[in-house]
């Protein structure tokens, strides 16, 4: 069971993130060498699966100055380095979750539904 989930996630950043992220994670996790991805460094596993998530769901993702920015079909979402997991939030199914009501270029307000 163990080693189908370790497999599942390796399939999952191969697909997602490439062979050279792929083979980076692995280097990562067996011998605690840190690297970057598009200047955020991934030190840690909680890093490493925000970013996946990230990008599964289809947006970008970058650091910018002392922020991290998500590029959504929303718009751009940023947080400092040390709150990017507040971030985590744009993996949830937000299309699903939420409606706006709209008239012309106003919009008047978001419901959960």
């Amino acid at each position: 069971m163990y080693m189908a989930s370790l497999l599942r996630g390796f399939l999952l950043t191969l697909r997602y993130m490439g062979i050279g992220i792929a083979f980076k994670e692995s280097i990562r996790r067996v011998f605690g060498i840190n690297y970057m991805y598009r200047n955020i460094s991934v030190n840690s596993n909680d890093v490493f699966r925000f970013i996946r998530n990230i990008l599964i769901k289809g947006y970008n993702v970058y650091r910018s100055n002392n922020e991290v920015v998500v590029q959504t079909p929303f718009g751009e979402v940023g947080a400092n380095l040390t709150d990017m997991d507040l971030l985590g939030v744009l993996t949830e199914p937000l299309k699903d979750m939420y409606t706006c009501a709209g008239r012309g270029n106003l919009m008047f307000i978001c419901l959960l539904v």
